[in-house]
């Protein structure tokens, strides 16, 4: 370690003066100033220059600049150690910031899903602080956030940051982050609100699927209880609501799902599904409830200018599977061979399946009872009345 000093020291233990600091690990720095710290793989490379005013139980740096790791900081800080661990209180500029509580490997191997190591909260427990914070762009386990003025607290390993001005994967947006790391299983809470994102990235990086894009706004509000990435996914709970215009879903091609019925041919005569088929949007919405890492929901709602999309289902977001039951509405078409015409119609399809690996197709078991209670209430309709059996064969009513 290196370091200049050009100011004032006294017997007394005061000193006030600039001062420069060069050294390979901050814990090496933190243990000279008398503040031992726990083993760890961050607070390695660290630098200080600034101006510093010290009493025996309180540093304050003024128009300092910092870097530690990849981590720059500028600002105003204080750090009062009268206590049996340190108190931080300041504000501070922070770019190339990076929280992750996983280790190197199991970051390193998330592509085999979630990881059961347990995380590392110990720092949430080596000081307290009270910082207002002005965030460029950061990392948080696997999401990126372009900027942010957070205010954050640390109380005894429990952290809680209020976040304002929220630039997150192309919209804006508020939020909060609680975590209690004082506990052997820590609690998990975060509420966000955003407008305007881009969503196909966000998830990407959130859930590992990249199958949905547009732009539009996300309500977030969600609680776990684990100490591992595994454990968080498994005991997420809360409520997601996501509202979507000018997007597409890829994979598939849900407007192409009537012709099933209307040409009398299967889907994948049709190319309604493959990597080239994708289903354009004008809006989409749905809302979730999230319970032990299965999100459900009842009303998921696709409209675009010639067909309307309605559903149900649940997103496994730990096995990352999920399983929807669709209809499809269009308008109005004449049966190829003849001049009947087919009343607007929704024709019941499914998807499901791992995410990486999606089934696409007629959902069969729902035709089929479609058919036997249209039989077994009017024999005779089918007759008098192709058309409107028809529509009521494949759920729609008048």
């Amino acid at each position: 370690m290196t370091a200049i000093f050009d100011g004032v020291l006294s017997t007394s233990g005061e000193t006030s003066g600039a001062l420069k600091i060069e050294a390979p690990s901050f814990r090496r720095v933190a243990t000279w100033a008398g503040y031992a710290m726990s083993n760890g793989e961050a607070f390695g490379p660290f630098t200080l220059d600034g101006y510093i005013s010290r009493t025996p139980d309180r540093v304050a740096f003024t128009r300092s600049i910092v870097t530690l790791d990849a981590i720059r900081m500028a600002g105003d800080l204080t750090v009062d150690s009268s206590g049996d661990i340190p108190n931080l209180t300041g504000a501070v500029g922070v770019e190339g910031l990076k929280l992750d509580a996983r280790t190197a490997d199991s970051a390193a191997n998330e592509e085999n899903g979630p990881s059961t190591e347990k995380l590392d909260f110990s720092v949430l427990k080596s000081a307290n602080a009270d910082l207002t914070l002005r965030l460029g762009k950061f990392v948080a386990s696997r999401l990126t956030v372009d900027s942010a003025n957070v205010h954050l607290t640390l109380k005894n390993g429990l952290l809680t940051a209020a976040l304002r001005d929220v630039v997150f994967y192309g919209g804006k947006g508020t939020g909060t982050l609680v975590i209690d790391g004082a506990k052997n299983v820590p609690d998990l809470a975060a509420r966000l609100s955003v407008a305007g994102m881009t969503m196909q990235p966000f998830l990407r990086d959130s859930i590992r699927a990249d199958r949905v894009s547009g732009t539009g706004n996300l309500e977030l509000e969600v609680s776990a209880r684990a100490a591992t990435e595994k454990g968080i996914y498994e005991t997420l709970s809360g409520e997601a609501r996501l509202a979507l215009a000018d997007g597409d879903i890829r994979g598939v091609d849900l407007t192409a799902v009537p012709n099933i019925v209307k040409n009398l041919i299967a889907t994948r005569q049709t190319g309604i599904i493959g990597d080239d088929a994708k289903t354009p949007f004008d809006r989409m919405s749905v809302v979730f409830t999230l319970l032990n890492g299965v999100a459900h929901t009842d009303n998921f709602k696709l409209e675009a200018q010639k067909f309307r999309v309605a559903g149900a289902g649940e997103i496994d977001i730990v096995r990352r599977t999920l399983d929807f039951h669709l209809e499809t509405r269009t308008a109005a078409a004449i049966l190829p061979g003849s001049r009947m015409e087919i009343p607007p119609l929704g024709v019941p399809f499914r998807v499901h399946g791992d995410w990486d690996s999606l089934s696409y197709g007629p959902d069969v078991g729902r035709l089929a009872r479609g058919l036997m209670d249209a039989i077994a209430r009017d024999p005779s309709r089918i007759i008098r009345n192709p058309g409107q059996a028809l529509q009521s064969l494949f759920g729609l009513g008048r």
